[in-house]
Order: C-alpha cells, then structure tokens, then sequence
C-alpha cells in the first residue's frame, strides 16, 4: 500500500528530488530530535525522531530508483502542459498518494511501519 504510494510519488516528482527533499527532511529534523533528546526534552526528541525515520522509506525508495537508472519525470515537466495532461491520466490517484504521504510522514513511525509491513508482503 504505502510503497507503492511512495514509488508513484519518486517517479512524478523526481527521484534525485524525492531523495534530496526527504533525506534533507531527515537529516535536519533528526539533528534537531537528537538535540531535544540530549537536553531531555524527550517527548518532541522522540516525535522529531519518528517523524525523521518516516523520511527514510521515501528516501530510500528514491535512491533505490536512482541506482536502479529508472525513469522518472520530475517535478519540473509539470510545467509542461502534455505531461500534466499524461500524469494526471496516467497517475490519477496522485492527489490520494500525495495525501496519504503527508499524513503518515507527520505522525511519528507510521510511514516507517506501514513501509516495513508491505516490504514484508512482498
């Protein structure tokens, strides 16, 4: 459910833009759990941490992709009228992705725990 999700989402926006959009998302906000935890603000350390590894799948599916020298189409050709036309047919549940994406990021470890659970379907 949720890879898959997060593959349509690398592919209309980018993998190198998926990857450098999440991975910066994780690492920043990590930093600053890491922060947190070490002046014992534990309650925000732990949610900027779950919310951190909750980046990593998208990441990780995006630099996967990379390596991988898949195709994608970028964030950028959007722009262009016939791929917005092409994604939209092609990609119609991408308002539903997209949504889906946010909501499990923010809730600390769900992203990561759902992508764990479907990782483990197959």
């Amino acid at each position: 459910m949720i890879i898959e999700r997060i593959r349509r989402h690398n592919i209309i926006n980018g993998f190198l833009f998926s990857l450098i959009e999440f991975g910066g998302i994780a690492l920043l906000i990590g930093a600053f759990a890491i922060w947190f935890l070490l002046k014992k603000r534990y309650g925000i350390g732990l949610i900027g941490l779950g919310i951190a590894a909750n980046c990593l799948p998208v990441a990780y599916y995006a630099l996967r992709s990379l390596r991988r020298k898949q195709q994608s189409i970028g964030f950028l050709a959007i722009f262009d009228p016939n791929v917005r036309e092409r994604v939209a047919r092609q990609y119609p549940e991408t308002a539903a992705d997209t949504a889906v994406i946010v909501a499990t990021t923010l809730i600390p470890f769900l992203a990561l725990l759902l992508a764990a659970i479907d990782s483990r379907k197959g």
